[in-house]
Parts: structure tokens; C-alpha cells; sequence
């Protein structure tokens, strides 16, 4: 496989063997993000191993670390990886139970 671009919700993709860049990522709402990697998942089909479930994480991680200003070079397109680092994908799924603790905290402080 030759490198490729996608487009969705005019959000870039770029395939390569192994990898998705999605181009400004931090462009994504919060909300989007399930349905995005959803349909990014159907559209490339079995091309890549991991799940959208895990790329939903690691764009959740990437977009809390662009919003608190944090690394903002290196997070504001993030590359899914079908080889990434154990390490990494732990601190994603940390990053990820922490914006839902925040989302639950926040829904507690409407009631």
C-alpha cells in the first residue's frame, strides 16, 4: 500500500502502511470523536489492527494535551499507529479516564 488520503468531515487522513496522520486533530470536537474513528475504522476497513476505540483514546489524549497548551507541535496532528509503544498506550487510556471523570464531575455539578 502506497500512501493515500481520506477525507472526513473535512478532517485530512493520511494512510500509510501501519499508520494514520490525522491532520489537525485537535479540529475535532470531543462529541465527534467516536463517530469520527467509526467511520475512519469502516472507510480503511482491515487495513490497520488497532481499534477505534483505541484510536478514539489516543485522539482524546492528543486533544486535552493541545487544549491545556501542552506539546502543541507535536499533538496537533496525532498519528495512529498500529505499533505504538505499550507506554504510550497506557497514558492514553489514562488521559482518557481522566476527561471522563471530568466530563462525570461536570455533569454532577449541573444537577
Amino acid at each position: 500500500m502506497k500512501s493515500e488520503t481520506l477525507e472526513i468531515n473535512g478532517i485530512i487522513c493520511k494512510l500509510t502502511p501501519g499508520m494514520v496522520t490525522v491532520k489537525y486533530s485537535y479540529t475535532i470536537d470531543y462529541n465527534d470523536i467516536s463517530r469520527f474513528c467509526e467511520r475512519l475504522k469502516v472507510l480503511t476497513g482491515s487495513l490497520y489492527k488497532r481499534s477505534a476505540k483505541s484510536w478514539k483514546k489516543e485522539l482524546i489524549a492528543h486533544n486535552m494535551l493541545f487544549n491545556a497548551g501542552m506539546f502543541e507541535s507535536h499533538v496537533a496532528d496525532t498519528d495512529l499507529d498500529d505499533h505504538e509503544k505499550l507506554y504510550r498506550l497506557i497514558c492514553y487510556n489514562i488521559l482518557y479516564f481522566i476527561h471522563k471523570a471530568l466530563i462525570w464531575l461536570n455533569d454532577e455539578e449541573e444537577d
